[in-house]
């Protein structure tokens, strides 16, 4: 059985993984893997005083931690090989990375608001896509994308006008306090 590498932090390292856990402000990922390092290396020291101390084995840190026997391992061999950051933080994902940005979401739904080309009564999410490319905010972009990014934010492209809420705060406002704008009369039928 091939055994698991022992891992040995300086006091700096050491010190800044208890701080890690102690503040619990990062993702429950890294706090775990912190745990991981600092129970592999507790174990990796030698008993002093006839302690006994469980098993170094990536299975006991594991169940300690309810994680896997192969999570423990991928940290402590991240650890070895290229340290303690790159054993905390995350690797890169595959896949295609985002193209839209913060500021071209903002500028379509910015466009979304506006009025649509004329000859139409609304945007629809084949426009909002065509328009952006047109615009140069984004080389391409495709209507299921802008979809999501409108889902985001509520965005609801089949109201009847343009804004950014999807009804008038009048017609939400209960009947009795729009009394600046009905009749007396309007307030009584109101009331039961």
């Amino acid at each position: 059985m091939k055994t698991a590498p022992a891992i040995r932090l300086s006091r700096e390292e050491r010190e800044q993984l208890h701080n890690l856990v102690r503040a619990g402000k990062s993702s429950a990922r890294v706090q775990t893997r912190a745990r991981i390092l600092l129970l592999a290396a507790e174990r990796s020291v030698s008993s002093k005083g006839g302690k006994t101390r469980r098993s170094n084995s990536n299975r006991t840190i594991g169940e300690d931690l309810l994680v896997s026997a192969r999570t423990v391992s991928r940290v402590r061999q991240r650890f070895v090989a290229r340290g303690l950051q790159a054993a905390l933080g995350e690797r890169e994902r595959s896949g295609r990375p985002t193209e839209i940005d913060g500021e071209a979401e903002a500028k379509l739904i910015l466009l979304a608001c506006s009025q649509p080309p004329a000859g139409r009564s609304h945007w629809t999410l084949q426009l909002l896509a065509d328009r952006m490319v047109a615009l140069g905010y984004t080389e391409h972009i495709s209507d299921t994308w802008v979809l999501k990014l409108l889902k985001k934010t509520n965005f609801d492209l089949g109201r009847s006008r343009v804004g950014a809420f999807r009804k008038s705060a009048r017609a939400s406002l209960p009947r009795w306090k729009m009394c600046w704008r009905s009749t007396n009369d309007l307030m009584i039928r109101t009331i039961p």
